[in-house]
């Protein structure tokens, strides 16, 4: 792995989003301390879903998170009349709201000023895609002062199913029937950004909203793009910011995050949606960063039909994961090798072998009644 290397300090968030140094240089070897003097605070719970792998690289200590808030910072923000909350993630909560005037209703995430930059990003991102069926709606956005301090908010389309994570939580694995057509829509929403240049970089079921439409990406907080925004530069050289079992090989070892990335992280929650289970997670954030790197996917998990499209979506090589038009293609059934609408990879060999099944059957019928006629 090209940039996590012994010497380089991991920052882990815990489920109070307070940050753990690990040692990588003692951490390769289990056997071996840190050095440090052990802790004396109580071990701590296992994390919630999505939240056990994510990770920040960087080549010193990362300062704390300041806790997600779930009490709305004010009862207005803009036009807004602020609601229930409904979910946080490390660097916004995100409450339900309502327009007095229009009646609309809407999903306002608010975050704190030290992300200033990632409010700018996401905005600018949705001012160059435009609408798009497969991705969340921004609605409004504005920066207020509140005790003080800036507040800066964003007003979302509400979807009335929750996140995909939520479906994961309450069903586990899907059938292929009810992952095809999600899989579809992400690769729809994919191929938006991607024709604008967009590069999504933390795609996850925690940034899939459900509604009576399908599935839509949300969350362009943490975009990449071909060129700059309105004069922000997107990245930060030898860092990384993200979910790690979910992120592509060239993205937990410090490379450019492309279209291909993308690719990868959908090809995860394709397994995920047909398993059950994220494949790369490990008892945590530098083990799975290994497990992402070295491509250890049990894909046998799946069915070997399914294995058809996630082979090159998970393929190490950024080069051999298509495209996402080339993947929504396949997904329609519309070239070898594709999926039908059961969720099943259907080819002309097994097309052939259907067919002539059916000629011998009907055959063995015919002559059993030609028999039963003398």
């Amino acid at each position: 792995m090209r940039d996590l290397r012994p010497g380089m300090v991991i920052a882990m968030a815990s489920p109070d989003m307070t940050m753990t140094e690990i040692d990588l240089e003692n951490s390769l070897h289990p056997s071996t301390t840190t050095g440090r003097p052990p802790s004396s605070e109580p071990a701590r719970p296992d994390p919630p879903d999505g939240a056990e792998n994510t990770l920040i690289a960087t080549e010193s200590l990362t300062p704390r998170r300041p806790r997600a808030r779930t009490d709305p910072p004010a009862a207005r923000l803009g036009g807004w009349t602020l609601g229930r909350f409904l979910g946080a993630g490390s660097t916004a909560s995100v409450f339900e709201a309502t327009h007095p005037r229009t009646g609309q209703r809407a999903a306002v995430k608010v975050l704190g000023e030290e992300h200033d930059a990632r409010f700018e990003r996401e905005i600018a991102a949705h001012a160059r895609l435009g609408r798009h069926d497969r991705v969340v709606a921004l609605l409004d956005s504005g920066i207020e002062r509140v005790g003080g301090r800036p507040v800066h908010w964003l007003a979302f389309e509400l979807a009335s199913d929750g996140t995909l994570r939520d479906l994961l939580r309450r069903e586990g694995r899907l059938p292929p029937r009810r992952v095809l057509p999600i899989v579809r829509d992400l690769a729809d929403g994919l191929a938006a950004l991607h024709a604008e240049g967009l590069v999504h970089r933390d795609l996850k079921p925690e940034n899939v909203l459900l509604d009576e439409t399908g599935a839509r990406l949300t969350d362009l907080g943490l975009i990449g793009c071909d060129r700059r925004i309105e004069g922000q530069s997107l990245t930060v050289a030898g860092a990384f910011v993200g979910t790690v079992a979910y992120a592509s090989p060239e993205q937990v070892e410090g490379r450019r995050a492309s279209e291909a990335s993308d690719l990868w992280s959908l090809g995860v929650i394709a397994f995920e949606l047909l398993t059950g289970k994220s494949p790369f997670a490990r008892a945590n954030p530098f083990a799975t960063a290994v497990a992402v790197a070295r491509g250890e996917l049990p894909l046998e998990a799946t069915t070997r039909r399914w294995r058809t499209v996630l082979r090159p979506l998970l393929a190490l090589d950024p080069a051999e994961r298509g495209s996402a038009p080339s993947l929504r293609e396949s997904l329609d059934g519309s070239t070898h090798g594709g999926l039908n609408d059961a969720g099943e990879a259907f080819d002309q060999d097994e097309a052939t072998n259907l067919a002539l099944a059916a000629l011998i059957a009907g055959s063995v019928v015919m002559f059993a009644l030609l028999i039963a006629n003398l």
